[in-house]
């Protein structure tokens, strides 16, 4: 990357700013809002009751609304499968291990094969591009969890909020005397036992550090991890990227 932000970065078309991805903030999103805080971003932040409209043969379906919801052309067993689980995902936590099910098995066994496909397969493909059965269950649960469809959403006027979210964290790096690394090519990450003891760029340098953190996809780390036994992330079959440490 020539720069900081990787999938939350933006470009400039036509005087104007947009994101690469959709991201947003969500007031119930605790961790963020203290990452914008920490960053003197808290205060710039404005909130607003944001619609979700679902178009569906000429007619406009607001999901954010009651009457909207009610008026979703499926049936009344099935919005009421859809509610029981939202609220189930929302006030209720649950011992089920969902990590290895994908989100289409888990909803037509919750909410039926009605509302699996015509109301859930529909908004994934409108907001990730995939169909259901590419989402890990447990994925699509904590979406629910987090009341998405009806949060206030944050954002800063007149400024795309993690453009300056980057842009912050790169001043404050750089106050911390960080040196950041743009444009830098993993070959190899080393492990000895179960840690990491460095990275290897394709110049060469070893990069040591007592934590490494990476987000790429999980055939990529495996090729940088060349040799060391991962069963687990070997088995990710739901995720274009994630997260280790």
């Amino acid at each position: 990357e020539h720069g900081l932000g990787g999938l939350a970065r933006s470009f400039i078309q036509a005087d104007r700013r947009y994101p690469l991805g959709y991201h947003h903030i969500l007031e119930n999103d605790l961790a963020l809002r203290d990452f914008l805080d920490r960053l003197c971003l808290k205060d710039k932040v404005r909130w607003n009751n944001q619609k979700m409209v679902f178009h569906l043969d000429g007619e406009a379906y607001d999901l954010s609304s009651l009457s909207g919801f009610l008026g979703f052309p499926i049936g009344l067993r099935s919005k009421l499968q859809i509610v029981r689980v939202a609220a189930e995902a929302m006030f209720r936590a649950t011992g089920e291990d969902l990590s290895q099910v994908d989100a289409r098995s888990w909803l037509r066994t919750r909410v039926g094969t009605e509302a699996a496909e015509e109301f859930f397969e529909r908004l994934s493909l409108i907001r990730f591009g995939q169909p259901t059965e590419q989402l890990s269950a447990a994925y699509l649960r904590s979406r629910l969890a987090a009341k998405e469809a009806v949060a206030h959403f944050g954002y800063i006027p007149g400024l795309d909020w993690t453009h300056e979210l980057v842009r912050a964290l790169g001043d404050r790096l750089q106050e911390q005397g960080v040196e950041v690394l743009k444009s830098a090519s993993a070959s190899a990450i080393n492990v000895q036992g179960d840690r990491v003891v460095d990275v290897r760029l394709i110049d060469g340098r070893a990069l040591a550090a007592h934590a490494v953190v990476n987000t790429v996809p999980p055939e990529q780390f495996l090729q940088l991890m060349a040799g060391y036994p991962c069963p687990l992330v070997g088995g990710i079959e739901y995720s274009s990227l994630f997260s280790m440490v």
